[in-house]
């Protein structure tokens, strides 16, 4: 990578940090919630308070998702004012905005850990 390939990359990468890191934190809320439901109301509890996590982690990556995209044009000058980074950069946001929108696939994952269905889980990562 060149310089003004790596600026760019750099850029993405700490924008993606934050929303990521602020999935992942729900989803930590979520397993602890989940696993709450499991002590003390069984598993129908935890089904519903999974199916309320997966409306919800749904919702926050499709509006993670779509904030990324429509604000394309102006993440780029938070981080830098030099325009041929934000040029470079500009193509990346589409592989960005999906990767923001499939974020809700860690809410099965934190369903499984907060129910402590580790066999699965195992058997889901071969």
């Amino acid at each position: 990578l060149g310089s003004l390939q790596a600026a760019s990359h750099l850029l993405l990468f700490q924008y993606m940090m934050f929303p990521l890191t602020a999935m992942n934190s729900l989803l930590t809320v979520g397993n602890s919630q989940i696993s709450h439901a499991v002590n003390s109301g069984g598993m129908d509890a935890a089904r519903q308070v999974s199916n309320r996590l997966l409306l919800m982690g749904g919702s926050v990556a499709c509006a993670m998702s779509s904030f990324t995209w429509l604000s394309r044009g102006v993440i780029p000058w938070l981080f830098t004012t030099n325009v041929v980074v934000h040029s470079t950069a500009a193509p990346c946001f589409v592989p960005c905005c999906l990767m923001l929108a499939l974020a809700w696939l860690k809410v099965p994952e934190a369903a499984l850990l907060g129910t402590s269905d580790t066999r699965f889980l195992s058997w889901c990562y071969l």
